[in-house]
C-alpha cells in the first residue's frame, strides 16, 4: 500500500472534511448535505463505526513526519480551493496527488500547489484522454477497471503518464487482469490481498510501484 485514498467535501464554513458522499445520511447517524452544515454541526454526529467525521487537517496531523502519501479526491464544491492551502500548511506538496472526475478542479488545485501530482478519474470512454491530462496538467489517468486495456495503458505510458485502475478491485481475477495489462497501480479496499497476490505470483510490484 503506497497511498491512502480519501474523499473531500467542504462544510458550509469552509472546512475540508473526509467523507465519501455529499450527504451524511449513508455513513453517519446524521442527515443533510455536508455543504449546508457547519463543521461543529457535522462533528456532533458519528460514523457507523462510532467515530467523528475527520477533517483533512486532523489526518495530516495524525501522520505528521511519517512520509505517508495521499490520494485526495476533490469531490465537494470549492475543494480545489480549500485543500491546497492545507496541503501547503503541512508541507505535503510532494506527498499528495489530487484526483477528480472534473478536470478543472485538478487543474485549479495543481496551480495552487506546484509540484503536486494530479490524476483524472474516468468511468466512460474518452476519445483522447491524454488531451484532458495535458489540459489539467495531470500525470495520472485513473480508469474504471472496465476501461483498462493493455493497448490504452501502452498509449498513455508512451506519453510519459501513469495509469491507475479503480472500482471494487478485490478479486484475484481482477488482480491478474490488471497486472497483465501493465497498469501502474490500483485503488482497492483490500491492498493486503493485492500484495499477497503479487508476492505469490512473484510479480513483486506493478509496473512502476504505484
Amino acid at each position: 500500500c503506497t497511498r491512502i485514498e480519501l474523499d473531500i467535501h467542504i462544510s458550509s464554513d469552509g472546512h475540508a472534511v473526509i467523507i465519501h458522499d455529499p450527504f451524511l445520511d449513508k455513513t453517519t447517524n446524521g442527515t443533510g448535505l455536508v455543504k449546508d452544515l457547519t463543521l461543529s454541526t457535522i462533528k456532533k454526529f458519528v460514523t457507523k463505526s462510532g467515530y467523528q467525521v475527520p477533517e483533512l487537517s486532523e489526518l495530516f496531523t495524525l501522520f505528521k513526519g511519517k512520509n505517508i502519501n495521499f490520494q485526495i479526491e476533490l469531490k465537494g464544491k470549492d475543494s480545489e480551493k480549500v485543500v491546497p492551502g492545507i496541503v501547503t500548511a503541512f508541507g505535503l506538496e510532494k506527498n499528495v496527488r489530487y484526483t477528480s472526475f472534473i478536470h478543472t478542479r485538478v487543474k485549479t488545485a495543481l496551480e495552487e500547489t506546484p509540484g503536486t501530482e494530479g490524476g483524472l478519474l474516468m468511468c466512460s470512454v474518452v476519445i483522447d484522454p491524454y488531451a484532458l491530462l495535458q489540459e489539467a496538467g495531470a500525470q495520472c489517468l485513473h480508469l474504471n477497471k472496465r476501461l483498462v486495456t493493455a493497448g490504452l495503458v501502452e498509449k498513455i505510458h508512451k506519453k510519459g503518464c501513469k495509469v491507475i485502475a479503480w472500482e471494487h478491485i478485490i478479486k484475484e481475477s481482477d488482480f491478474l487482469d490488471l497486472v497483465s495489462s501493465g497498469v501502474d497501480g490500483a485503488t482497492t479496499d483490500r491492498p493486503d490481498l493485492f500484495l499477497r497476490f503479487l508476492m505469490r505470483n512473484q510479480a513483486g510490484s506493478l509496473n512502476r510501484k504505484e
